[in-house]
């Protein structure tokens, strides 16, 4: 699941840097699938990494509390893939995007364990 979660986290940065992959004629996710595609392919990555949190939930791999964790900071992962294009600036990259890992550590370090 960490690893959907930085991989989905990686798309806004293909996203944003597009037109100079392009220009490097850099074969990246965007490039050859397009925008639409590759948000989609970022929502499907977000619900699966989820799937993959409940279902460890379920064999009591993780207590409920980190599950929640992990699911604010997916969903907040799935927004920022989503509207990416509505946000403009190096500070939505720098602080919401990577932010969201730490985020989600908050959430998991801070939450009690049930």
């Amino acid at each position: 699941s960490r690893t959907c979660f930085i991989f989905a986290l990686c798309i806004p940065f293909d996203l944003r840097d597009t037109e100079v992959d392009r220009e490097a004629e850099v074969l990246t996710i965007p490039i050859v699938y397009g925008h639409t595609k590759t948000k989609i392919l970022g929502a499907v990555v977000i619900a699966a990494e989820i799937a993959l949190h409940h279902i460890a939930s379920s064999y009591s791999l993780i207590s409920s509390n980190i599950l929640h964790g992990f699911d604010v900071s997916s969903v907040l992962a799935l927004l920022w893939i989503l509207f990416e294009d509505k946000f403009e600036g190096k500070y939505f990259y720098k602080l919401l995007v990577d932010g969201t890992m730490i985020i989600r550590f908050l959430l998991v370090f801070l939450l009690p364990v049930s």
